[in-house]
């Protein structure tokens, strides 16, 4: 049988080992909703980073087809004159020139924005990735809204074509 003191001694014993336990729990829930509000946050980021991007790739693509068009038209003009056996002045010459070389800076810009909305489009779903494993629920929610806006941007990207 225990004494009085070994009694004691346990239950103090036990109270405290309780105590940290519920101080663990504590620091842990605190750690998994700072890791949560870090990964939602991130997520946000990068999905915010997308959509900047393809704004960014929208006004891209309406320049394209503004400078082709002046291009085009340019062009025609040129052939025209030389049908008719005339010379085309200089400034237009300058002006195809010079919106052919923009197309093309423009093209380079293009592809590079392109690149890396694919980029941001994995660093998004990897952080929903990791943002699932703790919270699934506000993941889902990130994913959907994620998925709506890819929908939309190949629907307006479609229209452009």
């Amino acid at each position: 049988m225990k004494t009085k003191y070994e009694t004691d001694f346990l239950n103090t014993r036990k109270i405290e080992e309780d105590n940290l336990l519920n101080q663990i729990d504590s620091e842990n829930e605190n750690d998994v909703q700072s890791l949560k509000n870090s990964l939602l946050a991130k997520a946000k980021s990068e999905l915010q980073k997308v959509q900047q991007l393809v704004i960014a790739n929208d006004k891209n693509e309406e320049l394209n087809t503004k400078y082709n068009k002046e291009l085009k038209k340019d062009i025609t003009l040129k052939n025209d004159l030389e049908k008719q056996d005339m010379n085309p002045s200089q400034k237009l010459l300058d002006r195809i020139q010079d919106n052919h070389d923009y197309l093309d800076d423009l093209t380079i810009k293009i592809d590079s924005v392109i690149t890396n909305i694919g980029a941001s489009e994995i660093d998004v779903k990897s952080a929903i990735s990791e943002l699932r494993k703790i919270d699934p629920k506000a993941a889902a929610s990130l994913e959907n809204s994620f998925n709506l806006k890819n929908k939309e941007t190949r629907k307006i990207n479609k229209k452009c074509i």
